[in-house]
């Protein structure tokens, strides 16, 4: 445990890009995207204005899916079911799905601007193995790449 503690101190201090142990089969992936990625200070800092920009926008709309979602099951158990009302919300949880998809893109596009082709793919390549990763239960809280805290954070809020 002391050693594992020091050589994540290292690594953090060097700068490298090192993956814990505790998830092994992500390690190969993360390690190599992250180094791939080679991300700068300057670049959280942007890619973090991208993500805040619409971040609340966001937050709304997938909130308002679940209500929907739990409106429209309480609205077909009704005798009978009223299709008008079920059509509406179902139009409405499309309009607020297409504005959630259109976040994404938009984001997408420009954190491509930013990156570049090359390393934009690494980004997004490094999400879905981040997100694998912690799906899998194989990365917990406190593990992870030795990147700083706030870009783990950003990949999480990146994932699809």
């Amino acid at each position: 445990m002391k050693k594992t503690r020091m050589l994540l101190a290292a690594a953090l201090a060097a700068g490298l890009a090192l993956v814990p142990a505790a998830f092994a089969e992500e390690a190969g992936p993360l390690r190599r995207e992250l180094k791939e990625l080679a991300i700068q200070p300057a670049e959280i800092e942007a890619i973090e204005k991208i993500v805040e920009k619409d971040a609340v926008e966001l937050a709304k709309a997938t909130g308002d899916i679940k209500v929907a979602q739990a409106r429209l099951e309480r609205l077909m158990l009704d005798q009978p079911p009223q299709m008008d009302e079920i059509r509406k919300l179902v139009r409405s949880s499309l309009d607020l799905e297409y504005a959630i998809r259109m976040i994404r893109i938009e984001r997408s596009i420009a954190l491509r601007r930013l990156l570049g082709d090359r390393r934009w793919a690494s980004l997004e390549r490094l999400v879905r193995a981040y997100a694998q990763a912690r799906r899998s239960g194989k990365l917990k809280e406190g593990d992870g790449a030795e990147a700083p805290a706030k870009f783990l954070g950003l990949l999480e809020r990146l994932e699809w």
